[in-house]
This record gives structure tokens, C-alpha cells and sequence, in this order.
């Protein structure tokens, strides 16, 4: 445009500034479309298409290698051919087809006249009907006879629509019999080749043939600004219903594209490749379809957190584990703490926190799938947390602490006042925490100067010293003593200390305290005591006890420990008078030099009231009754608290309150007060400006990680590692410091603490989180009550493991247990593999040769090895690991006391094995049985000791006892074993506890029979009949050799030992049945117990198990049992077979030999059995028809024999011509009615004495 002068500006100008923004907004417009098209997580997809090819690429070569090419191929050719043959037949086919359209053509016509003719009908049926009810108004009611044609009509019409129907469904047969050999040809192609098509179309689809789709998808994916035509690479996301995020004013609806990156995240195949391609772990569990935790129904950042909405490595807010990997990520990612973002992503160590929002009321149902977070939560019941902090939800409210309403009964004042100083100088183990001597006041700092700034500096180890003993004396002075009973002065002169040295080991004390050697002490005796399991550091280390207590209170605490403290966990051992006297003997006699022994440096026993410096508390009353005004408080000081100790009874009281010791402890007076600690409910959600990181985050602290002030996690790991750090290098009046004491928590447990803290969030998943039903909730509140009650440190609640690498180089577990290597006696530990290992180096050291295999005894059926109580070999070096049994810790001291004793200092003080019953003649050592007497059993074999001495195992529990039974034991316990030293104790439960304990074995059971039944039906269905039931006439099951009708009790009565089908053998079978059949991955799945193929996949295997003439005793019924043998119409019929149960049982068996009749035993104590009284009100029936059709398949190694499982049934002269199984009915028979046999046999007795008293009285008239 020509310049004509007259413009505002100069055209020429315009026209270049006009060219240069052009310029400029092109130039921008493309550099947009570049970026757009270099996005990073585009690359991250190209990358993953890659890999995905590779993938496939790999899968086609492994399928060529394994055949697939070749199947296809001949599979292809069986096509060709029936396609060839159907051909041949010229148009034949043609004209069936024809003709089946035809016919088809004539049905429909005539199934339209039928349609019609009967619609005319109804009509006219329906003008009669209604001109008889109203009267003629126009409508003329048809004759009979008019009617009767119209039917005559419809049924015509009716009988050619069917005729035409039969030609046309024959003529279609026709076309599908000529069809049907291409047919199946074409399917088994499918089904032949669908592994292998599948691969192959996702190999064209990645990589096309076609070199025209290559140049499109070429010049559409490469090419920027062409991409959005089709585009391959797109944002994927997840828009989870019902989760969202508070943004203060307002909820948003949450939407997750992490998947964006993640491309593998739910594929399987992608297990174990580098992020962000690989897959999630646990598929079983997170993000599959069939998991509890479906990617479309909760997303990710409600568990990981972090910005979902983000599409890059920073904008996501991804977060590094440590220093380390953040110094990676800044160097390579530029990375950076995202700003304003509310939701930081959770470290790796802390990610399962997530799992606290949607699981408050089922964090024990979860511990195994989250460990971590689990072990927080525990530990955060432990040590007392939730006594301060207020969590609204947290479902323990008991106080942790013991009470000291009663302390002067128990304590000295000098030992409490150490004690509070320094709990863990005294016992290093403690759950106590330090409130005094922390590094907020140091021992040499200037605290206050007294006198309102006039007096002198007081510094902070006196300060201490005297809140110390403040608390002491408001303790001694507000609690006087309640004397206990004293021990009377008969059970005291027959205290027998060296026996209560065993008592203590086999009555059950060690099963929850131990006496392990403080830290540091070498010079200590091995005693079974000084073992520390998971288990037996539930009650207090016992080391040093005597300088604490005395004999009365430790007395009676044994007798009753509820009488002191109504709510300890620690149950009533029912011990006798004589049995508590003789551990209090021991006790405070010490002979093994334990019980008075205290850690260098403690000096319990010092004089605390010289630390009640008057000027000292006169201050402190000044900072911590501040509030009452400076006038009133000096004229307090002047007048009432003039006196020392009440001034310091006072200030004692006053220091109580500061610190919180009310939350743990019961005091009177201060019963309904509030906890002092900030509340956590919803603390994970707080954000960290609300933190108070003084300068302290500019510090490198010794063995401490660095303190990242941007996120919270590192303020609260320091928080309860050091809990006082904060007051470092600030200047703060005392009463203004921090009071949170010092709990001694390893690195590891205060990350785990802070991790279940950090779960502690506002509720962000209304919809989503966990509702547990009934039965969930009485099985998260029966776990709960087990763990808190220590059930698990006698009893064994599932069975160990033996993981080892199989022939075909896989790895394997086994439920199972490592038998004695080389010339060794006992079991080699499987507590770890360096514990299994060191036991091996003592058996290779003690044999003088090395171990080859180890024997592992099954204890289950494992269908790939054998059944229960069958041995599997193993090369040493195929054993990867070793899983202990889940409880039962205390077995093994007993089996221990009873094989080896326990240590003692001999004359010289060298260590040898003792028990109370000294030695026989041969040097053996002998123990005191519950009769009185001593016997030796280091010779005996040690499954005998293990089920006669030691605490039952818990195995399928609620399979076995009725659920009304078991409650009532746990409320008030019987002796069923009296030949055991340890007694089931009396718990004082919680209401609801013991009912959650019943309710928890009976759904454990319940759920752990899916599994049962698809190992034991493997196993099952291969294996080999006996050879001595070849001849069907021979044996006692009323079943043919090659028959698997039978129950499933006399499984390894009846089958040759080993394996059974492999899972892929059992696939193949159930081949022959389409719809039932299931591959070997969900058959392993289902064994292992993997809940979602169980609920999807069981019914079918379990049909085709019945279909097999397969049965298992189960699933357990919830209720009550009813007893059918115990109704009058069952006794009616069966009434003779009580008197046949008991001649077999009592006659036959001869059950009374270890079980007692009435309660007469005939044997000595190892030999004893439970009686046989409590059957009836104990035992569901289907667990004792199982156990007596094979008690060591039930129980591995009991003693109890199979007396049922001869191929000639024995007992015939008690019941003749009777099968085991007639045998087994009559004898539960008569189990289960015993009291009526009884009372049968008493009016039997009375009749015939009465008879006599006749006769004799005709005699003498």
C-alpha cells in the first residue's frame, strides 16, 4: 500500500511491523504444534509401542518354537480340506439352503394367518363374554356353534404353522450337517490359534505389513501437526466416581492421567520392565478388573497422591525415596518440589498410607497386603499414641499403661522415682517413654532465673531432678497404700524355689515375658528364658524384676493380676497357691543370678527426696500455676505450701496434668480428663506451613536423614525420633516447651508410625472406602483381640512354609516343616534362612559331614508332592526359604525344656542342662508330671511331647469346635489336656471380644476351604488306589478300586503316597467339559486362595470336582451346628447303636487306654487324651468324622492312631459284618449321646437290682 501521506503512522512502518509479527506469530505457532508434538509423554508412548512390539515379536518367536506356526498350519489345511469336501458337493448345498430359506418364508406366512386366526377368535370370545355381562348394547353374542368354527379355523391354521415349523427346523439340521465338518474346522482354527492371532494382530497393528499404512502412520505419528488425524499416541486417563479432591470451598471430581506415562500399568506382561513402562505389583490386588481395587473405580492419586492431572515428570509431582535419588532426578529431570500443590505424591516407603482412608475399620484384615503401614498402626497402639492424640475412629480406648491407684502396694517410692527419670536405664526394652532429661532441657543450661529475674539461675538437671520427684511424691501422696494380703505363713515356708524354676518355663510365663541379657552382657547363662521371639515381648523383660517388686504384690499379681488391675491384658494362669509361691521363691531367691540383675548405671534405690529443693519447686509453681496471679501464688507459697512435700504434691499433680500421665495410667481424680496431645485424626491432611521446622531443618543431624522442610513426612519422622528437636536453638519459657516424650523408636518404626499417621487424612473417598460386612467385622475385631491377647505365642494359627526351586527351575512353597538333619534330634530352626543356616553349621559340625537334602514333612495336602505327613526330598541348594509358622513360639520351649532343660550355673559356674527331677540312674533328666511324679523324656519322640505337653494348635479351628462351646471356653476356660503344665489362662475380654475371637476362626475356616478343596481334589484325582483294593470285596468303603466316590476323611487310607494330576494335567482333563474347564494358572490361583478367582472361578471347579464323584467335608456352615444324632427321630431309629458305638470305642478301640472314662486315667500322663464327655457340646460332627477316619492326616504327628483305616475293617466282633465307615457312624453314635448311654445303663442297673430285691423278698415269703 502506497504512502499518500495523510496516514497517523508510516505505512511502510505498519507493513514491517505488520511482516514481523507475522513472522513471529507463524514462527510461534509452529514452535507450538513442535512442542505439542515432542510432549514428554508422547515419547514415553512411542517408547512403549516399542517395547510393546518387542513383546509381541518375542511372544511370536516363542509360540513358533513351541509349534504354533505349525498347528496353524495344519489347522488351516483342515479347513481347506472340509471346504474342498463340502465343494465336491456341487449345489447341493446351494439347494439346501434354498430350500431351507423357503420353507423358512412359508412358517413365516403361515405363522402370521395362525397370529391372525387367533386374534379374530379372542375377539368374538371377547364381544360374547361382554354382551352376557352387560346386556345386548350392539353387540351380538355369537352362537356355540359359530365359535366352535373359529377354533376349528385357529387349530388348522395352528397344525400347518407346526408342520411348517418341523420342515423348516429339519431342512436347517440338513444345511448344518453338510456345513458342520467346516464348522468345527474353523473353530478348532480359533481356538488352536487364538494365542498366536492375537499376537500377530497386535503386531500388525504396531508394525504393519502394507507399505502404504507405514508411510500414513509415519507422516500422522512423526510429522508434527498431523497427529490428531487417528492419532495412536492419546491421553488416557481415569475419572474414578465419588473421589474427589477438597479444594477448600468446594469438592472437584478427581481425574487421574497417570496412565498417560504409565502405559503398562495394568498389563501383566510388563511386570519387572523399568518405569514408567512397567507394570503395577500386585495385580491381584490393584488396578486389574478382577482385583478388590479396580483402576476405573479408585484411580491412582488417591493412594499414591501427587498432581494426576499433570502430563509431565514435574507437573505430576513425582516424588524421589531419599537424598540420593533426588540428586538423580534434579541432574537429569530438573527436578523440583512443585509449589501450591496441597497433595504431595507419598514416597515409596510411605505409600501405603493410602490405604488408612478406606480401611479404618478393617486395618487388621489388611496387614498382610500391607505390612508396612500395618506394623505403624500396631505400634501406634503399643506404645500408647492414641491415649494423647485423640483418632476418632482408633478402636482401642483402654488405657495403656498399668494403674497406680495402688502404686505404694507395688513400688517404692525411690524405685518410681528413678524409674520416672530414666525408665529405659532400668528396663531398655520398656513401652515407657522419657519425659525428663531430654535435649530440650540440658543438664548444664540456665532454664529461668528464679524470683521473677531477681534470684539465682536454676539450670536444667536440677529443674529436672525435682519435677521428677515432685511427680513421685503426688504419686505416694495422693494413692496412700491398700496393703495386700500377705503370703500366709504355711504356703511361704513351703516355697520351693528351685521347682519354681520350672514352673516359670513350662507354666507359660515366657510365652509373653522373657529375661534376656541387657545390652552389652556376655557373661550371661543360656537359658531358654533369655530366647527372644516375636512373641514373648508382649509382657515386660523379667530381668531385674526383683529389685522392684516385693514377694506379697508379686504374689498375689501371679494368683490374680485382675484384682490389681482390672484391665491388664495379662490373663489369669490359674495357677495353685503352691505353683505361685514357688515362682515368687524364685524370684527374689535368684539362684540363676536374673532377676536381681539391673543394668550398669541404675541406682534405683537412691534417696529421691534430697531432690526436693524447696527453692527450685517454688519456681517451677511459679511457671506452672502462672494463671492464678502473681499475688496469690506467693501467698500460697507463704502459707499452705510452705511445706515441701505439699508444695511439691502439688506441683506434682500440676506436672501430671502438663504431661499427660492420666491418658496411660489411672489416677484418682483424673479419670474423665481430656488427652493432651494435638489431635490426629486428620493430620495426614494438614499442610506443611502449619508445621512448626524452626531453624532445625538447616541442620545436619547425626544419623538422621536430611529434614526436607518442604513436605511433611520428614517433621514427623524427626518429631518421634526426637521429639524435643524443635526447642533447639530457640529461646522458650519451660511451660511454653515441647512435651511430647522420647519413645526409643528405631528408624524403622518411626517410619512406619508416621506412615499409618500420614493415612490419617480427611475423608476423600465417601463412596469408595471399605465397608466391611458383618462377617469382615467380626473377623477384623477377632484378629485384633488375638494379637492384643497374645494368643499366637502358644498357639499356631497357620502352618510354616518351605520355598525351594522346583525341578522345572521355578520356586515353590510348601506347607511344611524340616525334619532333623543329619544325626540331629530336633528340627533345625525355620525362624530364618540365617537361622536355619546356623543350625545347619552345628549338625554339619556335630555329624562331621556336610548336608545333601533336607526331608520336609508335608503338613497339608501339596497335590504337586503329596498329602499330609508324606515326605518330600530336596537337594540342599534348591532351599530358597523358610517361613515360620504364624505363632506358637512357646512350643518350642516347651519341646526344648522337655528334651534338654534348662541351663544352670554348676560349682564353678560353668553352664549345665537341669530340671527339678534331677537325673535317673543313667544320667537322664527327668521332669515333674502333673501327678506328682518325675519322668524322664529326652528320649521321647518329639511329635509325642509336642502334642501331649504343648499348647494345641489352631489349625481350621472353626472347622472343628462349636462356635457356643468355643465362647464359652474362652469366658471361662476348662482343663481339657490335664496332663499340660500350661493351662489355657481366664482372659478378661472386652465386651464383644470373645464373640470376635469365635467369629474369627469360624470365617478363617470358612475361607481357607476353597483353597483346601482344590489342593486336596488335585491331589485327588491322581492318585493311585491301594493295591490291596483291587479286589472291591476286600475293603470296608463300599466303593469300587477306581472309583473317587468317597468322602474324602480315608484319602490317604486308600491311595498310594505321592503326587497327584500337575495343574496342567488337571486342565487338560476338564478339557472334556467346555463350560467348566479352567486353565492351570486360575487352578493355582484358586490353591493359593487368591480371592478374586476364587469368587470368579470356584463353582466351575467345584462342579467338576462333583462331576468326579469328588466330595470334601465343608464349607462350615455359619451357627450353631445342629446335631442331628442328638434328636429324639434320629435316637429313635439309631437308639440300639449307641450301646454298638460304645463296644467298638471302649472295646474295640479301646479309647479309655489315653482318654479318661469319667475320671479315671490308666495310663500316666503322656499318654493322656481330652475327655470324651465334651464331645457332644465341643466338636462339630464333619471334623470328628474326619479325624477318625485319619487323625495324622488331620493333625500331622499326633499321637492318636487310625483305627479306621484297614482294608479289612476290624472290630467285627463288636460289630459284625460293619464297613469303617458303619463302624465310624456308630461310635459318633454314640459320642454324641454319651450322657444318654450313661443314663441307658443306669436304668438298666436299677432295673435289674430292683429285679433281685423282688426275687429276694419272694424268696423270704
Amino acid at each position: 500500500m502506497a504512502d499518500r501521506g495523510d496516514t497517523h503512522y508510516s505505512v511502510p512502518s505498519l507493513n514491517l511491523w505488520f511482516l514481523i509479527s507475522s513472522v513471529l506469530f507463524t514462527a510461534t505457532m509452529v514452535w507450538a504444534v513442535i512442542d505439542d508434538w515432542d510432549a514428554e509423554w508422547k515419547q514415553y508412548q512411542r517408547d512403549f509401542r516399542s517395547l510393546e512390539l518387542a513383546k509381541a515379536q518375542s511372544a511370536r518367536v516363542a509360540l513358533e518354537a513351541e509349534g504354533a506356526i505349525g498347528r496353524k498350519d495344519e489347522l488351516s489345511r483342515a479347513v481347506y480340506d472340509a471346504s474342498m469336501a463340502l465343494a465336491a458337493q456341487g449345489s447341493a448345498l446351494q439347494d439346501a439352503e434354498r430350500r431351507a430359506y423357503e420353507l423358512k418364508e412359508d412358517r413365516f406366512r403361515l405363522e402370521e394367518d395362525f397370529k391372525k386366526a387367533k386374534s379374530l377368535l379372542n375377539w368374538q370370545v371377547y364381544g360374547s363374554e361382554k354382551a352376557v355381562l352387560e346386556g345386548d348394547k350392539g353387540i351380538p353374542q355369537l352362537e356355540e356353534t359359530e365359535l366352535a368354527a373359529y377354533r376349528e379355523d385357529v387349530a388348522a391354521r395352528g397344525l400347518l404353522f407346526e408342520k411348517a415349523t418341523i420342515a423348516w427346523e429339519v431342512q436347517k439340521r440338513t444345511v448344518s450337517d453338510m456345513r458342520s465338518a467346516i464348522v468345527q474346522a474353523e473353530k478348532d482354527l480359533a481356538v488352536g490359534t487364538k494365542e498366536l492371532t492375537q499376537v500377530e494382530e497386535r503386531i500388525e497393528t504396531l508394525a504393519p505389513g502394507d507399505v502404504a499404512t507405514q508411510v500414513a502412520n509415519f507422516v500422522r505419528d512423526d510429522f508434527p501437526g498431523l497427529e490428531f488425524i487417528g492419532p495412536n499416541l492419546k491421553v488416557q486417563k481415569y475419572i474414578p466416581e465419588g473421589i474427589t479432591f477438597d479444594l477448600n470451598f468446594t469438592k472437584k471430581g478427581r481425574i487421574d492421567m497417570c496412565s498417560t506415562c504409565h502405559m503398562g500399568i495394568e498389563n501383566a506382561a510388563f511386570e519387572g520392565d523399568s518405569q514408567p513402562h512397567a507394570a503395577h505389583p500386585r495385580l491381584d490386588l490393584f488396578l486389574s478388573s478382577k482385583s478388590p481395587h479396580p483402576a476405573k473405580d479408585i484411580g491412582c492419586t488417591v493412594c499414591h497422591r501427587g498432581g494426576g492431572e499433570g502430563l509431565s515428570f514435574q507437573h505430576s509431582d513425582h516424588r524421589p525415596s531419599d537424598e540420593e535419588e533426588a540428586a538423580i532426578w534434579e541432574a537429569t529431570r530438573h527436578w523440583h518440589k512443585q509449589k501450591y500443590w496441597d497433595y504431595p505424591m507419598l514416597r515409596t516407603q510411605d505409600v501405603e498410607a493410602g490405604c488408612v482412608q478406606c480401611h479404618k475399620t478393617s486395618m487388621e484384615l489388611i496387614a498382610d497386603s500391607a505390612p508396612h503401614v500395618t506394623e505403624g498402626y500396631r505400634l501406634f497402639e503399643e506404645k500408647g499414641c492414641y491415649a494423647c492424640h485423640k483418632v476418632d475412629w482408633f478402636p482401642t480406648d483402654r488405657r495403656p499403661g498399668p494403674a497406680l491407684t495402688n502404686l505404694a502396694a507395688k513400688l517404692t517410692p525411690e524405685f518410681t522415682n528413678a524409674w520416672i527419670a530414666d525408665p529405659r536405664g532400668f528396663r531398655p526394652t520398656t513401652d515407657m517413654p522419657h519425659f525428663f532429661n531430654l535435649e530440650n532441657w540440658p543438664e548444664d543450661e540456665v532454664v529461668v532465673t528464679s524470683e521473677y529475674g531477681a534470684g539465682r539461675e536454676i539450670l536444667g538437671g536440677e529443674w529436672n531432678r525435682a519435677a521428677v520427684a515432685a511427680v513421685t511424691t503426688f504419686l505416694y501422696d495422693r494413692h496412700p497404700l491398700d496393703a495386700v494380703e500377705p503370703i500366709p505363713a504355711d504356703v511361704r515356708a513351703a516355697a520351693d524355689a528351685e521347682r519354681g524354676r520350672e514352673v516359670m518355663n513350662l507354666s507359660g510365663c515366657f510365652a509373653c515375658h522373657n529375661t534376656a541379657p541387657f545390652m552389652g552382657e556376655t557373661d550371661v547363662l543360656p537359658a531358654i528364658s533369655n530366647n527372644v521371639t516375636e512373641r514373648n515381648q508382649v509382657g515386660p523383660n523379667l530381668r531385674g524384676v526383683a529389685t522392684k517388686l516385693n514377694a506379697d504384690w508379686l504374689y498375689r499379681w501371679i494368683l490374680d493380676p485382675n484384682s490389681y488391675w482390672p484391665h491388664t491384658r495379662m490373663p489369669n494362669l490359674r495357677l495353685s497357691e503352691a505353683d505361685a509361691m514357688d515362682i515368687t521363691a524364685y524370684v527374689f531367691e535368684d539362684p540363676d543370678g536374673i532377676f536381681t540383675d539391673t543394668p550398669h548405671g541404675w541406682e534405683g534405690d537412691s534417696e529421691y527426696l534430697s531432690s526436693l529443693d524447696p527453692q527450685v519447686l517454688r519456681e517451677q509453681a511459679r511457671w506452672y500455676f502462672q494463671k492464678d496471679g502473681r499475688t496469690i501464688l506467693e501467698s500460697r507459697l507463704e502459707s499452705e505450701w510452705s511445706d515441701t512435700t505439699v508444695l511439691a504434691s502439688n506441683l506434682g499433680e500440676r506436672l501430671v496434668m502438663t504431661y499427660g500421665c492420666f491418658s496411660c495410667h489411672e489416677m484418682t481424680g483424673m479419670e474423665s480428663m481430656m488427652p493432651i496431645g494435638t489431635e490426629l485424626t486428620s493430620w495426614g491432611s494438614k499442610t506443611v506451613d502449619k508445621l512448626d521446622f524452626g531453624q532445625h531443618y538447616l541442620k545436619e543431624v547425626a544419623d538422621l536423614p536430611k529434614l526436607d522442610h518442604h513436605y511433611r513426612e520428614g517433621w514427623l519422622e524427626r518429631k518421634l525420633l526426637r521429639p524435643r528437636v524443635f526447642d533447639i536453638d530457640k529461646v522458650k519459657v519451660p511451660k511454653d516447651r515441647a512435651r511430647m516424650p522420647s519413645f526409643g523408636f528405631s528408624r524403622d518404626e518411626a517410619q512406619a508410625v508416621a506412615t499409618f499417621v500420614l493415612g490419617l487424612v480427611n475423608d476423600e473417598v465417601p463412596g469408595k472406602k471399605m465397608e466391611p460386612t458383618a462377617e469382615q467385622a467380626v473377623s477384623d475385631g477377632g484378629m485384633r483381640a488375638v494379637r492384643q491377647n497374645n494368643c499366637m505365642a502358644c498357639h499356631v494359627v497357620d502352618n510354616s512354609l518351605v520355598t525351594f526351586r522346583n525341578e522345572s527351575g521355578g520356586i515353590q512353597a510348601v506347607r511344611g516343616v524340616i525334619q532333623p538333619l543329619l544325626d540331629e534330634v530336633v528340627p533345625p530352626s525355620m525362624v530364618s534362612m540365617d537361622a536355619f543356616a546356623s543350625d545347619r553349621e552345628v549338625a554339619e559340625l556335630n555329624a562331621g559331614e556336610e548336608v545333601e537334602e533336607v526331608i520336609i514333612k508335608l503338613l497339608e495336602a501339596e497335590p504337586d508332592y503329596g498329602g499330609p505327613g508324606e515326605l518330600h526330598f530336596l537337594e540342599i541348594g534348591d532351599l530358597v526359604d523358610v517361613t515360620p509358622s504364624r505363632g506358637g513360639s512357646f512350643v518350642d520351649q516347651v519341646l526344648e525344656y522337655y528334651m534338654f532343660g534348662t541351663s544352670v550355673a554348676d560349682e564353678s559356674g560353668e553352664p549345665v542342662a537341669w530340671t527339678h527331677g534331677g537325673t535317673d540312674d543313667q544320667g537322664v533328666l527327668r521332669i515333674e508330671d502333673v501327678d506328682g511324679q518325675v519322668r524322664p523324656y529326652s528320649a521321647t519322640e518329639l511329635d509325642k511331647l509336642r502334642w501331649t505337653f504343648a499348647p494345641p494348635v489352631l489349625l481350621n479351628e472353626g472347622h472343628k469346635l462349636q462356635p457356643d462351646w468355643f465362647y464359652n471356653f474362652l469366658a471361662s476356660p476348662s482343663e481339657l489336656r490335664k496332663q499340660m503344665r500350661v493351662k489355657m489362662p481366664t482372659f478378661t475380654f472386652d465386651p464383644g471380644e470373645a464373640e470376635s475371637i469365635v467369629g474369627y476362626f469360624g470365617n478363617k475356616a470358612r475361607w481357607e476351604w476353597h483353597s483346601r478343596y482344590a489342593r486336596t481334589l488335585r491331589l485327588a484325582v491322581g492318585r493311585q488306589p491301594l493295591s490291596g483294593l483291587n479286589d472291591p470285596d476286600s475293603h470296608g468303603w463300599n466303593m469300587p478300586a477306581d472309583s473317587l466316590t468317597w468322602p474324602i476323611f480315608p484319602l490317604a487310607n486308600i491311595t498310594e503316597p505321592g503326587p497327584g494330576l500337575s495343574a496342567e494335567e488337571m486342565e487338560a482333563r476338564m478339557s472334556a467339559q467346555p463350560k467348566l474347564k479352567l486353565d492351570a494358572a486360575t487352578i493355582r490361583s484358586i490353591e493359593a486362595g487368591y480371592k478374586a478367582d476364587v469368587l470368579a472361578s470356584f463353582d466351575k471347579l467345584k462342579a467338576w470336582g462333583d462331576s468326579q464323584g469328588f466330595s470334601l467335608v465343608g464349607p462350615l456352615k455359619r451357627g450353631t451346628e445342629t446335631l442331628d444324632r442328638q434328636t429324639t427321630s434320629y435316637l429313635d431309629e439309631r437308639h440300639s447303636f449307641l450301646a454298638v458305638g460304645e463296644s467298638v470305642g471302649a472295646e474295640g478301640v479301646n479309647c479309655y487306654q489315653c482318654h479318661p472314662n469319667g475320671t479315671t486315667y490308666v495310663e500316666t500322663p503322656i499318654s493322656w487324651a481330652p475327655s470324651l464327655d465334651v464331645v457332644g457340646a465341643r466338636l462339630r460332627s464333619d471334623w470328628v468324622r474326619e479325624w477318625l477316619w485319619n487323625p495324622p492326616a488331620t493333625y500331622v504327628g499326633t499321637a492318636m492312631a487310625v483305627n479306621f483305616g484297614s482294608d479289612e475293617p476290624q472290630y467285627q466282633a463288636q460289630y459284625p459284618s460293619s464297613t469303617n465307615a458303619e463302624q465310624i457312624d456308630a461310635v459318633m453314635d454314640w459320642l454324641y449321646n454319651k450322657d444318654r448311654r450313661e443314663a441307658d445303663i443306669l436304668s438298666a442297673t436299677i432295673a435289674e437290682q430292683a429285679s433281685k430285691i423282688k426275687e429276694l423278698e419272694a424268696q423270704q415269703k
